[in-house]
């Protein structure tokens, strides 16, 4: 069995492997080598090796013989089918949130961020980061944690193609515009605004994710 420590390096692990995959720094088909995570992050071939297969369980790796840690090249047909489930899971986690107490400055503040991403160096990198904050802080704010461990295995690894649809500028205006409305509902308090104009956030998102070029899907 683990003990707390080594439980506490596999988590630092995995959660940088993970943020690199959303960010785009690790592409889907790239192997991730296990002895240069371990020198990296000063870790042991134990932790790395436990934390690879924790993202293999979240869908973010593959583990192949002969080739070790693989980022996961999603099929089309993978994204049609998560897409209705994580419509309805995000517009759950948007309807629970709906008034939650202290809710509006965080909020606020992340649509600040989201906007002041464009005038970064890095404005796609810097979006998708404000992005991922944002739905994060929605379930934060449901506060309802098997909601949370149901989704983390359906959004995670869509999140390179994320950072795909929104090299286009065109792209990320969309979703700034769509999380102000989400946002809207959310300080108002109003549960049903709230899930309907999340839902309809991520059917938008879906179905931009589907018209990315082949290449990004297996």
């Amino acid at each position: 069995m683990l003990d707390a420590a080594t439980l506490s390096r596999v988590d630092q692990v995995a959660l940088a492997v993970r943020e690199r995959v959303a960010g785009g720094a690790y592409v889907p088909g790239q192997r991730i080598v296990e002895a240069a995570v371990a020198a990296e992050f000063g870790a042991s071939r134990g932790v790395v090796r436990e934390a690879f297969r924790r993202l293999a369980a979240e869908g973010v790796l593959d583990l192949e013989p002969h080739r070790g840690a693989v980022v996961r090249r999603l099929a089309r047909a993978d994204v049609q089918a998560i897409a209705p489930i994580r419509e309805v899971l995000e517009g759950l986690a948007a309807r629970l949130a709906a008034g939650a107490s202290g809710a509006a400055a965080p909020l606020r503040t992340s649509l600040a961020a989201q906007h002041a991403a464009e005038a970064s160096d890095d404005p796609v990198g810097a979006f998708a980061r404000e992005n991922l904050a944002f739905h994060g802080l929605i379930l934060d704010l449901a506060d309802n944690p098997r909601l949370a461990e149901s989704l983390r295995p359906l959004s995670t690894p869509l999140s390179r193609m994320t950072y795909a649809r929104l090299l286009s500028r065109a792209a990320r205006d969309r979703a700034r515009a769509e999380h102000v409305r989400v946002v809207e509902a959310l300080i108002a308090g109003d549960g049903a605004a709230a899930e309907a104009t999340m839902r309809a956030h991520v059917r938008s998102a879906s179905e931009e994710l589907l018209r990315l070029p082949h290449p990004l899907l297996a």
